[in-house]
């Protein structure tokens, strides 16, 4: 079978210059294809043009999607390591409080991951009160360990 630089070169020598066929994902988006091949393009198949940097197909939309799975997978471990961190932090009485710490993640697009409770003194523990100085455990948990959130993004975009 002859090789993808000699296929391309017999086109080239028919046509003068072709774009590769379109590719599509089974949900019908475009994920490739549609490049125009030249006699560039085929030199540096061969590699005899160091130096030219060619895009044999656009993978944009496959990386995108990629990006943003990795992205979802970060932030649910992101809140669930400051939940953690908060439950730590909290002030304990009966542990009603402690216990309804939680974590939410509102919107991949926006890359946003928040914790908090809804136990209606929550905010007078966090914040204190005339009497009373503030535990500040959501605020803490959210951030003191920014490096901590950095190294868990990182790893998903790295490894996911």
């Amino acid at each position: 079978m002859a090789s993808l630089a000699d296929r391309y070169q017999a086109r080239i020598d028919r046509e003068g210059s072709f774009r590769t066929p379109k590719k599509f994902s089974p949900s019908g988006k475009r994920v490739g294809g549609g490049t125009l091949v030249t006699q560039s393009t085929v030199n540096a198949i061969r590699g005899d043009e160091i130096g030219n940097v060619i895009i044999l197909e656009n993978n944009s939309e496959l990386i995108a999607h990629a990006i943003r799975q990795a992205v979802a997978v970060a932030l649910e471990e992101i809140g669930l390591v400051a939940e953690a961190y908060a439950k730590k932090l909290c002030p304990v009485d009966t542990g009603r409080l402690r216990n309804s710490i939680t974590h939410a993640i509102t919107s991949v697009d926006n890359n946003e991951v928040y914790i908090g409770t809804n136990v209606s003194y929550a905010p007078y523990v966090e914040n204190g009160t005339s009497r009373r100085e503030g535990a500040h455990f959501l605020r803490g948990a959210a951030q003191d360990h920014g490096d901590r959130y950095r190294a868990i993004l990182e790893k998903h975009l790295k490894n996911g």
